[in-house]
């Protein structure tokens, strides 16, 4: 009889421990805040030429036309190339430092940050994130730290992608509370 006594006080004990370590960050401005501006710092913005089947550097790109190669000359006069032997384009020291991905050959030249959030909706459990809580948030945005030869005439030129970058664009997020924070899993950029 005396252990039946003991087992109420102790399950009440353990769960008030739990809720006191939960450490989880309620919905609002500044954790929401804080998810999108980590998940903006991260997305490059990227300029992707044309490299041909390769897709790697150095890009042999012999018999493309100038429709095909202005965009790695454009590179190439901003110092990110060099063009050897007429049709074969590899990366400098800078195009070594600003190059996103090996594969592909796409170049960062810049980030996002956020510039306002606009509303949230209320965060509920989600079954498509497996009953997490999840709530749509949304913000505004603008391109930040852009790379000095991103913004050259040659290379603004060349990528039209670029020349769209309008500050202060309207999207939305999915967020989603994961392991005591909210962490940014749709990003519609």
């Amino acid at each position: 009889m005396r252990c039946r006594h003991l087992a109420f006080p102790a399950a009440v004990l353990a769960f008030a421990s739990l809720a006191a370590c939960s450490s989880a960050p309620p919905a609002g401005r500044a954790s929401f805040s804080a998810a999108i501006e980590a998940a903006l710092g991260k997305r490059c913005i990227t300029v992707s030429p044309f490299l041909g089947a390769g897709g790697r550097y150095p890009a042999n790109v012999c018999g493309l036309t100038f429709a095909d190669t202005h965009q790695l000359d454009a590179l190439a006069k901003a110092g990110l190339l060099t063009r050897k032997t007429g049709c074969a384009y590899s990366l400098t020291a800078a195009g070594r430092t600003a190059l996103a991905a090996p594969v592909g050959g796409a170049f960062c030249a810049g980030h996002y940050k956020l510039d306002k959030l606009l509303g949230w909706t209320k965060p509920h459990p989600n079954f498509m994130y497996g009953g997490k809580k999840t709530s749509e948030v949304t913000f505004t945005y603008s391109p930040a730290d852009m790379a000095a030869w991103a913004r050259t005439t040659a290379v603004n030129a060349a990528f039209a992608t670029l020349e769209e970058l309008a500050p202060r664009r309207k999207t939305r997020a999915t967020l989603v509370m994961e392991h005591d924070r909210w962490l940014v899993r749709g990003l519609r950029i």
